[in-house]
């Protein structure tokens, strides 16, 4: 008989009775493809913004950061402009940003020769969305030497054009130069013309303290940002990759072990196995390729909707869009089809005599050749996915996870064993820790599946609040202030300082910029702070070594970050040049600065610091501000907080992405519990038949949902942790604190999935038992 006929007579009969777990798995495979179509779109839309805006992002074929005056520079810049380069200065200073309903947030201005009125300006959007500004709306800013000023917004930017890195952290708005601002040796010069590199080179020659960027670096930065978002996106995509052909696999095993008796007669009529297996693959085909050409024309949409949402404009157009679902469908139906042939291997098994006699010896062996089979193809495929994203960095990812999973089945294999040397007397704790144990990589996917998608719905709604949260924690605690303030020129606020029942302590500092000349040194920009004994009340925490008033009064004591990043240490003497004259100076200690102002250096006052003067105070409360009208205050909180928007904003596409990734694992763990419902249900007949009763078979099954969600939010939240963590530590410099609302919100998401997960089996023990299963 041919296979086509197998298909009619057989395989079409038998489609009804399948048609839950088939859906389920259709459904799977939707949401897998619907996102790994989804993420090449985004990331080909923001590459084109990118690259688009390589030249705009970084200013002009160099920028460069102007730091402390010199005169070398200044010298060289002018003999550029005679060599025909097109030369832009613009200056830095800081400003508070008002609304017409007052709301007010610190960040940079920018003042210098842009496409705007004099009483225009232009916000980048972090500003805008702090201030809650759009264009048109008339804003008032507040800048301690000049007073107030209003102006109408231009534009808002969405992306850092031509700006340094505090203006991208802080947020900016871009002003036409006022000759008014009052600027202290903070600029930015934009050259245009000729090779960005050689110029960097030429001008590092002359002044090697400040900070290029080329439009190669820029290129460089840029590509390292869209590798790192690849990243976060692929790991939801193949977490999904692999839920789904666990899938595949195990319900082509299940179908194929339900229907080993049809298979068997089958055969023993002469015919083929490889036409059985044309016939299987027909009818499962109809799982694969419908739910691909559903999520391939759902994505073309979907796609441009997220882009909105993000308030992101789409550069790509239909006709690419076109090309890379197109590739993206001819990848999944070649992974999915691969996987259900490794399955479908163990058709050929399927012997009537070893069938007749029970024998299931070659089957569990066939079993285990398609569990070692996909655990090799699994990781080739994840690497060929990031060759169709054309991001090797996307393979990344998919180890992670890999090696994530393995970690994973290892820690709870050792958690159940355990659990299993305790001598419960309880009959619903001992045949439910069997059943576990029998089922037990259903159960630790399922756990695997629900604990993921958790630490997936924490990272992206909860990781901005945590690092804000730990952050301004960390300094609350490192830290001996929470504000600074900078006096104004003529102004003598310590008087107010002195009689402010909301000051609880303040130190006074004179300070200097400065140049270190030293080659080792990489942080060449610093500022000397010079302080009186009578003036040092707010006490900065020393990590190493002395104190400020502890020693020579030529020697100093730097931040802990300071060390670090230039890889000093105690005894180490450093050059430094400024207006004030050159100096040699001998670390004495090591203090803890936090994040902020890391490459102040502390000394004992000597008069070389009369550049200007500023406070670091120490207050609950920011009533204190009210008597001190035109001097600039800085919270220290405020960086956290433009961390954690900048944050927010990223994890925008990675929400949208979660979402779909709870649809695959609910969908997932469905199926799998089906599966073990199916395979189960002979057994719970026969408790029932024994009259041990339907509560017995319910409070086993509500023990296994309890288990799971008791497991999945411990080990879900301690990952959380973990990864947080880590990445505090090494990026941030910080200690972690986190909200125990968030191990509630862990098990409340956890009961929620668990609940969606057992939701059939428990509904079907409530239904009327078919003994007709015991006749088998």
């Amino acid at each position: 008989m041919k296979w086509f006929d197998v298909f009619k007579l057989y395989n079409l009969k038998k489609l009804k009775s399948e048609k839950v777990i088939l859906i389920f798995t259709a459904l799977s495979i939707f949401v897998t493809t619907l996102i790994s179509l989804l993420v090449p779109q985004i990331m080909k839309n923001t590459k084109e913004i990118m690259d688009n805006s390589i030249r705009q992002l970084n200013g002009g074929t160099l920028r460069v950061q102007v730091q402390y005056p010199s005169k070398k520079f200044n010298d060289e810049i002018a003999s550029l402009k005679k060599e025909g380069y097109k030369v832009t200065v613009q200056e830095l200073t800081n400003g508070y940003y008002k609304n017409s309903n007052g709301k007010k947030t610190i960040g940079k201005l920018i003042s210098g020769k842009f496409n705007i009125g004099k009483d225009e300006i232009i916000l980048y959007k972090s500003i805008a969305n702090n201030i809650r500004a759009k264009v048109g709306d008339k804003i008032e800013i507040e800048y301690p030497e000049i007073g107030s000023k209003s102006y109408v917004v231009k534009k808002i930017e969405n992306m850092p054009y031509g700006v340094d890195n505090d203006s991208k952290i802080l947020g900016y708005g871009k002003i036409l130069s006022d000759k008014n601002i009052e600027i202290r040796n903070e600029g930015l010069v934009l050259i245009n013309g000729g090779n960005g590199e050689k110029l960097k080179e030429r001008l590092k020659n002359i002044e090697n303290g400040y900070e290029y960027s080329s439009l190669e670096d820029k290129n460089k930065s840029v590509q390292s940002d869209v590798d790192k978002e690849i990243m976060a996106y692929t790991v939801i995509t193949e977490m999904a990759y692999i839920l789904s052909i666990i899938t595949i696999i195990t319900t082509t095993v299940m179908i194929l072990l339900r229907r080993k008796k049809d298979f068997a007669i089958l055969k023993m009529l002469s015919i083929k196995s490889k036409s059985l297996k044309k016939s299987m693959v027909l009818e499962l085909s109809l799982t694969i390729i419908i739910p691909v050409i559903l999520a391939a024309l759902c994505s073309f949409k979907l796609s441009t909707v997220i882009l909105a949402f993000n308030k992101t404009n789409e550069l790509i157009s239909a006709s690419e869009k076109v090309a890379i679902i197109f590739k993206g469908v001819v990848f999944n139906c070649v992974l999915f089809f691969l996987f259900l042939n490794i399955a479908l291997m163990m058709l050929k098994n399927i012997e009537p005599l070893s069938i007749v006699r029970q024998d299931e010896t070659k089957l569990r062996k066939i079993r285990k050749k398609i569990l070692i089979s996909s655990v090799i193809l699994v990781p080739i495929l994840l690497f060929a996915y990031s060759l169709y994203l054309g991001r090797l960095s996307a393979f990344a990812g998919g180890c992670f996870i890999l090696l994530f999973i393995g970690i994973f089945l290892l820690i709870t294999l050792c958690i159940l064993k355990l659990i299993t040397l305790i001598p419960f007397k309880n009959n619903v704790f001992i045949y439910g820790f069997k059943n576990i144990q029998k089922n037990f990589m259903s159960f630790t996917m399922i756990l695997l599946s629900i604990t993921i998608t958790i630490v997936f719905l924490l990272i992206g709604f909860t990781l901005d609040n945590t690092i804000k949260y730990s952050m301004n924690k960390t300094m609350k605690n490192s830290l001996p202030y929470n504000y600074i303030l900078l006096e104004k020129s003529g102004r003598d606020l310590e008087k107010n300082l002195k009689n402010n029942d909301y000051v609880n302590k303040y130190s006074k500092f004179y300070n200097i910029s400065a140049k270190v000349t030293n080659s080792n040194i990489k942080s060449k920009a610093i500022r000397i702070a010079e302080i009186k004994k009578e003036d040092y009340k707010a006490q900065y925490k020393i990590i190493e070594g002395k104190d400020i008033f502890q020693g020579s009064k030529d020697q100093i004591i730097i931040s802990d970050k300071y060390k670090k990043t230039n890889n000093l240490k105690l005894g180490d003497f450093i050059n430094v040049e400024s207006l004030a004259g050159n100096f040699k100076y001998k670390i004495k200690g090591i203090y803890d600065g936090g994040e902020f102002n890391s490459q102040t250096i502390l000394k004992e006052y000597s008069g070389i610091g009369e550049e200007s003067i500023s406070y670091i105070i120490k207050s609950n409360s920011d009533k204190w501000m009210d008597g001190i009208k035109d001097s600039y205050v800085v919270s220290v909180d405020y960086l956290s907080n433009s961390i954690s928007s900048m944050l927010n904003k990223s994890l925008d596409i990675f929400k949208y992405l979660c979402f779909l990734c709870i649809f695959s694992s609910v969908l997932f763990n469905m199926n799998i519990v089906y599966m073990n419902y199916i395979e189960n249900k002979k057994d719970e007949t026969i408790i029932i038949a024994l009259g041990i009763g339907k509560g017995f078979c319910m409070k086993y099954q509500l023990f296994k949902l309890l288990l799971l969600v008791a497991t999945s939010t411990i080990m879900s939240f301690g990952i959380y942790v973990l990864v947080l963590k880590t990445a505090l530590r090494l990026f941030l410099n910080s200690d972690i604190y986190i909200s125990f609302l968030y191990l509630l919100a862990s098990m409340v998401i956890s009961t929620v999935l668990s609940i969606i997960t057992f939701n059939l089996p428990i509904r079907n023990l409530k239904k009327k038992v078919s003994f007709e299963l015991l006749k088998e």
